[in-house]
């Protein structure tokens, strides 16, 4: 494999190009309501990451159970800065650059095409799916970034199979880029590396089928023993990590022994399991099923796309070099996994969501072997054929741009949970966290309840509770945005005319539950 040598202009310009669009993404979801929005995954992040502040001490009683990255960034910019870490989350979307430049590079060595990486990031970048969870203050902004930086490690290592320290310099990157990765978060982390080893499986089972030509300066057995050996290295770091040094991820055990249990249910029969929430849940987060498929259409058609290209990779494979190998192995371990992750959707598995999780590093994938199908079909076209396929291009990425942005933040024009939350929430919170010391239902779901405790940090002393309760709660907060929220969805919200107001802003009214004896509470 030839050396790439130093960029070239043209792929400054388009570096440049696809930072500034990640950058007013960013940007976009940050102030969309001005810094009042939040979602559960962030919040837990900001308190564990408040914790960490607080208490100077990696773990504490409320640390993320899945790894501690992501949380000890955050609280190392909020020590170096000075700035509370809550300012520090809400402004951490801009890191979707960071992720648009390392996707960039990445898709170059597999493309080996600045123009094909750029297109490949841009069909990334408009897919809502997987723009949410980069945008979001999760973990998975510095999980995925750390995936893509792996895989260009390991394909940049391959260029350098004669010279050895050259190659050992990236492949101990590599393993430092795994590490990271795996510290962000364990599962993820453990899912990558299994997704290696069904690419390994998969391409060994192609080479005995005679549909891949021995690679030449590498013997094959050598590519099988190393694919291998990333594998059991991978492993054995997350073990090391979930049984020695992160004592919160010992909870990964729960959930793979219930994933065993739950698929079994539904492949081996057993007791019914009733409907994914991920699927029920569309017709109440969105104003109806045409606007959820306006809004993600082309995301399925990238999709389509990609495996549409995959397919047509298959008989080509004799001779593909080793990246497109790669990536075409990738591709399939992960569609592999979305299957699994669908499969254990319907078993009722980590709240149901498995599949839209999985689709995030897919994303990765089939964005590349989508931008590689279009590339060649427009090199097709003619002259006018191109003029016009430009024109279409441009007009579908406006759209899919608009898309994308109402669908990662929840716009109300398009959607019925919404992210934001008020100032006059947050003050009603403040009050009962001097004056109550008992359970407060604060909505019909749980945002809310997550973003006060986004708030108040690793001190939090609120008992919220939301949704339907076995009894009511000796406390009910209810806001002008649940009104709304619970209206458009056809919701009631508790009933507390026969309870004392005593407290209202306006925005905001909070409910005492009478106490008819001295012993009702």
């Amino acid at each position: 494999m030839r050396d790439p040598g130093p960029p070239t202009a043209q792929s400054r310009v388009l570096v440049l190009v696809l930072m500034a669009t990640a950058l007013l993404a960013g940007l976009y979801y940050s102030l969309r309501f001005g810094g009042w929005s939040m979602e559960v995954d962030a919040g837990r992040q900001a308190v564990a990451a408040d914790g960490m502040v607080v208490t100077g001490e990696l773990v504490h009683r409320r640390s993320y159970s899945n790894g501690y990255g992501y949380a000890a960034q955050l609280a190392a910019v909020s020590e170096v800065t000075g700035l509370p870490v809550q300012p520090v989350q809400l402004g951490s979307s801009v890191w979707v650059m960071v992720v648009a430049l390392v996707a960039f590079v990445t898709y170059r060595e597999f493309l080996d095409s600045p123009a094909g990486a750029a297109l490949a990031v841009l069909l990334l970048m408009i897919q809502p799916d997987f723009l949410f969870y980069v945008l979001r203050g999760s973990h998975e902004r510095n999980t995925w970034t750390f995936a893509l930086l792996m895989l260009f490690l390991l394909l940049r290592s391959r260029r350098y199979v004669q010279q050895a320290a050259r190659m050992l310099a990236y492949v101990a990157l590599f393993y430092i880029a795994f590490a990271a990765m795996a510290a962000s978060n364990l599962y993820f982390a453990a899912t990558f590396a299994n997704a290696i080893l069904i690419a390994l499986l998969a391409g060994w089972v192609l080479e005995r089928l005679g549909l891949k030509d021995q690679e030449p300066g590498e013997k094959r057995a050598a590519v099988m023993r190393r694919l291998l050996l990333i594998t059991l290295a991978c492993l054995a770091l997350v073990y090391i990590l979930v049984n020695y040094g992160y004592r919160p991820a010992l909870s990964a055990y729960y959930y793979f022994y219930s994933l065993a249990d739950r698929i079994g249910l539904v492949t081996l029969g057993g007791q019914p399991v009733e409907s994914p929430a991920s699927y029920a849940v569309v017709g109440q987060t969105w104003r109806s099923s045409g606007v959820y498929l306006a809004l993600t259409g082309l995301q399925w058609l990238i999709a389509l796309a990609s495996l549409l290209a995959w397919a047509i990779e298959l008989p080509r494979l004799r001779k593909a070099p080793p990246r497109r190998w790669l990536l075409w192995l990738l591709y399939a371990a992960f569609g592999v996994l979305m299957a699994v992750g669908l499969l254990a959707d319907l078993a009722g598995f980590l709240n149901a969501n498995l599949q839209v999780r999985m689709f995030t590093p897919f994303a990765l994938f089939s964005s590349a072997l989508a931008a590689g199908l279009i590339r060649r079909g427009y090199t097709a076209l003619g002259a006018r054929g191109r003029r016009l396929a430009a024109v279409g291009a441009t007009g579908l990425m406006i759209y899919a741009s608009l898309a994308a942005a109402l669908k990662v933040s929840n716009d109300p024009a398009v959607g019925n949970l919404w992210l934001f939350y008020s100032p006059a929430e947050v003050g009603a919170a403040k009050w009962t966290g001097k004056h109550v010391q008992q359970e407060i239902w604060v909505d019909t779901w749980d945002h809310l309840a997550h973003a006060l405790s986004f708030r108040q940090g690793y001190n939090n002393t609120g008992e919220y509770r939301w949704g339907i309760m076995p009894s009511p709660a000796p406390y009910t907060l209810i806001s002008e945005l649940a009104r709304l929220r619970a209206n458009r969805i056809g919701l009631s919200l508790p009933y507390t005319l026969d309870q004392n107001r005593v407290y209202d802003n306006g925005l905001v009214q909070i409910y005492d539950r009478r106490a008819f004896t001295p012993y009702a509470r």
